[in-house]
């Protein structure tokens, strides 16, 4: 297993101080005008909010193709643009992990862009676009329900057979919680890249699979009936907790 994540089709401009890499179905125009947004007047009561947390605001936005969303993060100091600079840029991260998932048939939103500018050379400002996805996350359609129900066992077993994809490309996603979990017609789809990583060695790979897998079943220790068909799941598996 490698990382070569396919990507089809993409086209790749200049505006300004950013490149751009994007579907073709996302119009120029589109694009322009994201820029031409001013930022600092959104608040986070703005009905386009949907998220604004350490240094990254997410929106939803409409478009030609449908409902966006659009994520926006800036390295503000020296430091940041470091560190930043010397491992993939968020945007980028997410733009490349979407397409190796939906590769690996593990759903996602589509990735449609990703945008980023410089300053003295280091990654400075960054935006992140894909469809937007309309679902409850894992974590409310899980815990919402008072008690496990028969339904749930199509879903339980859909989010363990994607683990078990994850490990099979070796790739860790690095926040499993069960909010990073959209559910759709009670299928999973993965959110929230910006830590995903390759692993090259089975080792680490293995080791970086089960961190994420400890981590998304501490989201079920208040509802043991949940944890327990969790773990029944992982044991048609061969994968003991």
């Amino acid at each position: 297993m490698s990382f070569k994540p396919l990507i089809a089709s993409v086209q790749t401009i200049k505006i300004g101080n950013w490149f751009i890499e994007h579907s073709p179905a996302l119009s120029l125009v589109w694009l322009h005008n994201l820029l031409d947004r001013r930022l600092s007047f959104i608040h986070k009561d703005d009905p386009s909010v949907l998220n604004i947390h350490d240094g990254s605001l997410v929106l939803k936005l409409e478009s030609d193709l449908g409902d966006l969303t659009a994520k926006y993060k800036s390295n503000d100091n020296l430091k940041q643009m470091l560190v930043k600079s010397l491992g993939q840029k968020s945007a980028r991260r997410n733009w490349l992990y979407a397409h190796f998932l939906l590769q690996h048939h593990i759903a996602t939103p589509e990735p449609l862009a990703y945008l980023q500018s410089k300053k003295m050379a280091l990654n400075y400002q960054s935006w992140y676009i894909c469809r937007y996805e309309e679902g409850l996350s894992c974590e409310e359609y899980f815990l919402n329900s008072p008690s496990f129900t028969p339904s749930m066992r199509n879903t339980v077993s859909a989010i363990v057979d994607m683990f078990i994809t994850l490990r099979e490309c070796q790739v860790s996603h690095g926040n499993f919680k069960a909010s990073n979990i959209l559910i759709l017609q009670n299928r999973p789809s993965l959110i929230d890249l910006d830590l995903m990583s390759y692993h090259a060695t089975k080792g680490k790979a293995e080791r970086k699979w089960r961190e994420d897998l400890h981590f998304f079943m501490e989201n079920w220790r208040e509802r043991h009936d949940i944890d327990k068909q969790f773990r029944l799941a992982f044991a048609k598996h061969g994968v003991e907790l």
